[in-house]
């Protein structure tokens, strides 16, 4: 709601969505993409990612996600396990059709 709200006004806005945040040293290999991603990042690189987009006026009227390709999970398990992360995934993956 919030992000409609953001789209439609005339405010200068980056939205920037993180993948699961890990406590962890940044690792540098995050990735700035503008399709929904599932993946983890740690909190020093959305950190850094923030200070990176803050000024960026390329970035403005955009939506990213933040994800390090490189610290990867085993997302079948995860999905299989736990019902509610099962439904979350079918409806990001349903949603993601129209992106």
């Amino acid at each position: 709601m919030v992000e409609c709200y953001l789209k439609t006004s005339s405010l200068y806005y980056t939205i920037l969505r993180s993948g699961g945040l890990l406590n962890l040293p940044a690792t540098g290999n995050h990735q700035r993409i503008q399709l929904p991603q599932l993946g983890l990042v740690t909190r020093q690189d959305i950190a850094i990612e923030l200070s990176n987009i803050a000024e960026n006026k390329l970035t403005y009227q955009q939506t990213y996600t933040v994800i390090d390709p490189n610290l990867g999970f085993n997302m079948k398990l995860t999905i299989n396990k736990i019902p509610v992360i099962k439904k979350c995934y079918r409806e990001f993956i349903s949603l993601s059709k129209f992106y």
